[in-house]
């Protein structure tokens, strides 16, 4: 396949767990602990994936339908480095992550028609307006630096939402994600910084 074709996707919340990524592409049943969810049989899995930072802080905001307590969302300003895990994947796998991130219902969303143009801006998505907080809140498409050539995106809120702190059992999955990162962090150290910088973030 082209390099044209391809896409980075950085995730940085309950996403930094593979097999939270996984359950997106691949399904999962409703009674996992990822829920349910039915995936396109012509998706692919990721092809690589490989721990990064981003200059870009993580916070808690908003409700999250699935987890209950607030989500993780990364601050559209410059800010302190955030720890990531970036999956090479086709445009078409990045869309239907950001459809069910935002849980819509009648549109797939088209990533790639909304990629910012340089690395550091971004972009709004088209969601479907809804009076539901769980709906359409991973409104915004982020570009960070290029890796290998290929354009790495991530998902994020267009507005910064009230902070709020995550359920318990949602930040133990950011955690196990974290676990085996390469940087020396501790999971639970960095997760606690991250809720007492969510009363702060303005952008």
């Amino acid at each position: 396949m082209n390099r044209h074709d391809l896409v980075w996707y950085v995730g940085y919340g309950s996403n930094v767990l593979p097999a939270r990524l996984d359950a997106y592409l691949g399904g999962s049943a409703a009674d996992s602990r990822f829920g349910a969810h039915v995936a396109p049989r012509t998706l692919s899995p990721p092809r690589e994936h490989r721990w990064i930072t981003v200059p870009h802080a993580v916070y808690f905001a908003g409700v999250s339908a699935r987890w209950t307590g607030a989500s993780a969302f990364l601050s559209l300003a410059l800010s302190s480095d955030s720890i990531a895990r970036a999956y090479l994947l086709d445009w078409s796998a990045l869309d239907h992550i950001a459809t069910v991130e935002n849980a819509q219902t009648e549109q797939t969303l088209d990533v790639r028609a909304s990629v910012p143009t340089r690395p550091g801006a971004w972009a709004q998505l088209p969601v479907e307006a809804s009076s539901e907080p769980h709906r359409g809140k991973y409104d915004a498409a982020l570009r960070l630096d290029d890796m290998d050539g290929v354009p790495a995106l991530t998902l994020t809120s267009s507005r910064v939402r009230e902070p709020g702190v995550p359920a318990d059992r949602y930040r133990d999955v950011i955690a196990e994600g974290l676990r085996d990162n390469p940087f020396g962090v501790d999971p639970d150290a960095y997760l606690a910084a991250a809720v007492e910088r969510s009363a702060v973030v303005r952008r």
